[in-house]
């Protein structure tokens, strides 16, 4: 037999689990370099030209313009904030900085899941190397990546 007081209070609990606003920091899922991004009628996006690399004739020179996709999920929250640098990590030089760009977001539980599609312009590139771009939220550092800069012709 089955007790309906018993009964009631676990969906009682259940509600309160499920209608519960507390904010749970959500994680860096994924990120992604690419040249283009193309939404259709949908609103759904298409990355194409993805890369790890970026291929210079010059140094230093300037990549003209290039996106940064971050997917973040796995949290719930009215205010969050992302913020990007991208590091020289041998000589620890900054040559891009989000100041006055950051991307604010909410999640309405912890099933959602939202993008963020940045475009970086005229990135100056001092030299061949590894760079590392560091994404962080609410000012801590979540996740970093990396891609290559490498000459192609006489140096």
């Amino acid at each position: 037999m089955f007790d309906l007081g018993e009964i009631k209070l676990r969906i009682e609990q259940k509600r309160i689990f499920f209608t519960r606003k507390e904010v749970i920091e959500p994680v860096l899922k994924n990120v992604l370099l690419c040249g283009n991004v193309h939404t259709d009628s949908v609103g759904r996006n298409t990355y194409q030209d993805e890369f790890k690399t970026i291929y210079v004739s010059n140094i230093p020179d300037v990549k003209s313009e290039f996106f940064l996709v971050t997917k973040w999920g796995d949290g719930q929250g009215k205010k969050f904030k992302q913020e990007v640098k991208i590091v020289d990590p041998v000589n620890s030089l900054e040559i891009f900085n989000s100041v006055g760009l950051e991307s604010e977001f909410k999640l309405v539980n912890v099933y959602h899941e939202h993008i963020i599609v940045g475009q970086i312009f005229d990135l100056f590139l001092p030299m061949v190397g590894r760079y590392c771009i560091e994404i962080y939220l609410n000012g801590r550092l979540k996740g970093k990546t990396y891609f290559n800069v490498i000459q192609l012709g006489p140096k």
